[in-house]
């Protein structure tokens, strides 16, 4: 690999679990931290790690642009949040003549919200969710919709995100009486509408694609089980598609890719009816948090995939998935106070061992953790059960790759 020096613009998980495969590559890892950050793993285990300057954090693109200038960082890697999706970000790394470990500017515009995500969607020829492309500002142009597509509808904020933004409406009176209007423009945010469905499954496409053309799904995914409109559990590959669907899934995330000559890894998300339609929701243009069942059962590191691609090279080969892997988000929320995170830091959390993903098996698997903190999300990890595939009869070959820890043995039993 010709990229030696990769800053990590994250934090957390996502940062160690990038740290690992620089490491397996021979590559140095540079961490910036923030205070509350300083004996976290991911700054204890990184080759090198900045302290950014007082009143930074992760989503200050000018701190982490110098200090990849001061580091010699020759790449940098966004992992997932933060400014992973900021398409400014990346033309002023692109512009740095440092590496983006992501796909274009160009294309993270077009996919960047869900209403250029939708217009693209158009031009592939991929068909979206039943709705209004445009922006929408007015109760009459959704009661129009709804008299001609049907209640429930859902108002979407295009910069919303993670299940956030969303605003379902049942009837003309709740169309006339909802503040989504109001408080979309007076937080500069543009809403779209289409036919809320409340009846279909979640799945998505685990895509990559290289620049000269290579394209392949990793795995598929289904994450329907979720609250508040937040994936709480993710399995792949996704199970039980009807005959068909799977081809169809491919060559709709295809179509999308090439539209916006997509460099990179991305997740396509959909929505699969009882009928059996397909509607595409969203292009993720970076790694997802549950990235890690599709290394389960495919045995591809998709970090790796990704560095590898964003120097120029080939996808090369892609493993069919084998076995089944799950992820759990396991959430600290209070149920008798309407299961908000818990509102003050809790005594109770320190020296906890910290969850690791069971996809990083070579990370150390526990360490002193400081006090819950209200900033951070409150899903507190994500443990990744693997299994259902015999192990490989003695002296039979291993044609494939599962970790660095045990190369010939796919994913039988869970990594603790």
């Amino acid at each position: 690999m010709t990229l030696s020096r990769i800053l990590i613009a994250n934090r957390g998980e996502i940062a160690l679990r990038i740290v690992r495969t620089a490491r397996d590559l021979g590559a140095t890892s540079i961490l910036p931290y923030t205070p509350e950050d300083l004996m976290s793993p991911a700054a204890e285990l990184a080759d090198e790690a900045y302290a950014l300057p007082e009143g930074s954090s992760y989503t200050d693109a000018a701190a982490l642009l110098e200090l990849a200038r001061a580091t010699g960082a020759d790449a940098i890697h966004p992992g997932y949040g933060f400014l992973s999706e900021d398409a400014d970000f990346a033309r002023s790394i692109i512009d740095a003549g440092i590496t983006w470990v992501g796909p274009s500017p160009e294309a993270m515009d077009a996919l960047g919200d869900k209403m250029s995500a939708r217009a693209t969607a158009e031009r592939a020829q991929v068909a979206p969710v039943p709705g209004i492309t445009d922006s929408v500002t007015d109760a009459e142009t959704v009661i129009a919709f709804a008299a001609a597509h049907g209640y429930p509808v859902a108002l979407k904020r295009t910069d919303g995100g993670g299940g956030r933004g969303i605003t379902v409406l049942h009837n003309d009176d709740e169309v006339r009486a909802t503040p989504a209007f109001e408080s979309a423009a007076q937080g500069g945010g543009t809403l779209i509408l289409e036919r809320f469905v409340t009846a279909a499954r979640h799945v998505e496409t685990q895509c990559a694609r290289d620049s000269h053309g290579g394209f392949a799904v990793v795995s598929t995914r289904d994450c329907s089980l979720q609250r508040r409109n937040q994936k709480l559990l993710e399995e792949a590959p996704a199970p039980f598609l009807p005959e068909g669907v799977h081809g169809r899934l491919v060559e709709a995330s295809r179509r999308l890719l090439e539209t916006v000559d997509y460099v990179g890894v991305a997740t396509c998300e959909f929505l699969l009816t009882p009928e059996g339609d397909i509607w595409f929701l969203e292009v993720n243009p970076r790694l997802q948090v549950e990235h890690c069942v599709t290394e389960e059962v495919a045995g591809t590191d998709l970090v790796e995939t990704q560095l590898r691609i964003a120097e120029g090279g080939h996808l090369g080969q892609v493993n069919e998935p084998r076995g089944h892997s799950l992820e759990l988000r396991i959430t600290c929320e209070d149920p008798a106070r309407g299961l908000p995170p818990p509102p003050v830091p809790s005594p109770a959390c320190a020296g906890r061992p910290v969850p690791v993903s069971a996809s990083s098996p070579e990370s150390p698997r526990a360490t002193s953790s400081p006090p819950c903190s209200t900033r951070c999300s409150p899903r507190s990890s994500s443990p990744v059960p693997a299994g259902s595939r015999p192990s490989p009869e003695p002296g039979e070959p291993c044609g494939r790759r599962w970790s660095r820890a045990s190369p010939c043995a796919p994913p039988c039993t869970p990594r603790s």
